[in-house]
């Protein structure tokens, strides 16, 4: 696979490269060793693309654990807080709940995002 694009918010790429600069290089060289042809898997079913090849989301996804965990990656639960002031007046969220899974990249991508 390759990294088809970079976008850093609130200057998270800089942050990144100053402080997890080994982190971000494992999880660049995971990226690459992954051969995206093989996880082209699932057959479409939508009208206007029956029968063509399309990657399999659930096969990517053990892929990256499995190339993760090779490097002693572990997934971890993150509690986020989201703040509510954005939400407007017609969304009501059906679950408030701010645990979720999370995996080895979406805590880097949260560092990234976020600043943390």
């Amino acid at each position: 696979m390759i990294i088809g694009g970079l976008y850093s918010f609130n200057n998270g790429e800089n942050f990144i490269n100053q402080h997890f600069q080994d982190e971000f290089k494992e999880v660049q060289d995971v990226i690459k060793n992954i051969n995206a042809l093989e996880h082209k898997t699932k057959t479409s079913k939508e009208q206007t693309m029956v029968g063509n090849m399309l990657y399999s989301p659930s096969s990517l996804n053990k892929s990256f654990k499995k190339k993760f965990s090779q490097r002693n990656w572990q997934s971890k639960k993150i509690s986020c807080n989201y703040s509510q002031n954005y939400y407007t007046s017609h969304y009501k969220p059906s679950n408030l709940s701010t645990k979720s899974k999370s995996s080895p990249l979406d805590l880097f991508l949260a560092i990234s995002c976020c600043g943390i």
